[in-house]
């Protein structure tokens, strides 16, 4: 072969080559621009990388504030404090004469698609402060959470001197445990970790592209939970096809029953006080069996451990306008007003219980 002819030959490899690169890179533009026409945002709340997560208590990335347009009809601010957790900053060291009270859960306590003042933590802190004065309600809530990931974010959160710790429950936390946020968390951090991950992630997450993707893969996990709590199998013992949820929901309930009974176990050795509170969705206020039967499974359950315990669902039905205690049709999520008649309950019953409020009084 003439060295003209491998010239050549290689002269076209080379062209082929930046043909490929520029029309991908075309591509990768075009498919950006469209989804930030479609409205697909651009950022959005980042969790802590592997370093930052063993120096603050807290989950999400310290220092972030973000208007999320996840919901384009329901835009909120959020913004993350300096020890990870969404709200004001405060120190870590709790001061004399303050009553702390962390409040986990998930979406509901975290206060999707609400303003920092609109959330269950702020109001309820709000509310309390009226009455009693001198406390503080951490919101420790976590988006996608179940309580695999709330009972670490509690263990965290003991740095903080807690005098109580409030459990938020609501019915999708059964579904979640399919597959628990907290260990997808674990082995993105350790993935964020490695090269080229670690140089590639700083560059990409702020792209429509990379949102969407997340957007995508929340969706599919979803789906992916609600299909193995209802699916259908064969009953061994009758050989009849046991109905949906009675399968392989009484495994995920099952699980989460001997978390709660850890958990409960892990604070009263640490005497630190304990309540547990089921938050409903729109289904179960507006009667659904199926929806309403899990706040009712939770509440026995938190019973039979001996756990007090704050059902909202007959607050919420009770309200004036149940309708209005939700975004709907936009969203199924807690609206401020929402949040405002759970708040309101929490405090009622915190302090009748006098389990940490005792100094406060009930009534005006």
């Amino acid at each position: 072969m003439s060295v003209g002819w491998r010239l050549s030959k290689l002269r076209r490899f080379f062209i082929s080559l930046i043909t490929l690169t520029l029309g991908l890179v075309f591509s990768v533009l075009a498919a950006e621009g469209i989804l930030r026409l479609l409205g697909t945002p651009t950022g959005d709340l980042y969790t802590v990388n592997e370093r930052i997560f063993h120096e603050v208590p807290g989950i999400y990335e310290p220092g972030q504030e973000v208007v999320r347009t996840i919901n384009r009809r329901l835009p909120h601010k959020v913004r993350i404090n300096h020890l990870g957790y969404r709200g004001r900053d405060f120190p870590l060291k709790k001061a004399n004469g303050i009553v702390r009270i962390l409040l986990v859960g998930d979406s509901y306590v975290f206060g999707e698609f609400v303003q920092e003042n609109e959330t269950l933590p702020a109001q309820l802190e709000h509310f309390l402060q009226a009455r009693c004065g001198g406390i503080q309600v951490i919101n420790a809530g976590l988006l996608g959470g179940t309580i695999i990931g709330e009972s670490r974010l509690i263990e965290r959160g003991l740095e903080l001197e807690p005098d109580l710790v409030v459990l938020v429950f609501h019915e999708n936390d059964i579904e979640d445990l399919y597959s628990p946020l907290w260990l997808g968390l674990a082995r993105n951090r350790a993935a964020k970790s490695r090269f080229p991950i670690s140089w590639l992630y700083p560059l990409v997450r702020n792209t429509a592209i990379w949102n969407f993707a997340m957007q995508i893969s929340g969706k599919l996990r979803a789906v992916r939970a609600a299909q193995a709590t209802r699916k259908s199998k064969p009953d061994a013992t009758e050989g009849a096809v046991v109905s949906a949820h009675s399968f392989d929901s009484v495994d995920f309930r099952k699980r989460y029953e001997n978390e709660l009974r850890h958990l409960r176990d892990f604070l009263k050795v640490r005497d630190v006080a304990f309540t547990f509170v089921t938050y409903p969705g729109h289904n179960a206020v507006n009667g659904s069996e199926r929806h309403s039967d899990s706040v009712q499974w939770a509440v026995d359950i938190a019973a039979k451990l001996g756990i007090p315990t704050i059902n909202l669902l007959g607050y919420l039905r009770n309200n004036r306008d149940p309708g209005a205690a939700y975004l709907l049709p936009w969203d199924g999520h807690p609206s401020a007003k929402g949040h405002s008649v759970a708040a309101t309950a929490v405090m009622e019953h915190l302090l009748e219980q006098k389990q940490v409020l005792s100094s406060c009084h009930s009534r005006d």
